[in-house]
């Protein structure tokens, strides 16, 4: 159909099972097994970061936005990964209204 599958990767908001969100072996196999998907993983995928650029060096049609994160809070090595080999694989992304920059 040409449409990206967008989904939640990286730990969820308080109180609430992160499990979901972890990249291997979960959505490895999703990439794996339907190697066309072009998929997008929303939330920076924090605390799994070794993972997120294991899987985006790994497979051409996956790529990363930064949604859920304003720009200062944004973790550290993830700012290293978009400046370097990420640089291609991360979109902009907001959960405006949610966040409000002051």
């Amino acid at each position: 159909m040409g449409a990206p599958f967008c989904t939640q990767i990286g730990h969820t908001g308080p109180l609430r099972w992160s499990e979901c969100g972890r990249l291997i072996p979960y959505l490895e196999d999703v990439l794996l097994d339907f190697p066309e998907l072009v998929v997008v993983g929303g939330h920076v995928g924090f605390p799994w970061l070794d993972e997120l650029i294991t899987l985006t060096v790994k497979v051409p049609n996956f790529f990363v936005d930064t949604s859920a994160y304003t720009l200062r809070r944004l973790p550290p090595a993830f700012v290293d990964y978009m400046r370097g080999i990420g640089a291609d694989r991360v979109m902009f992304g907001t959960n405006w209204p949610m966040f409000f920059v002051r």
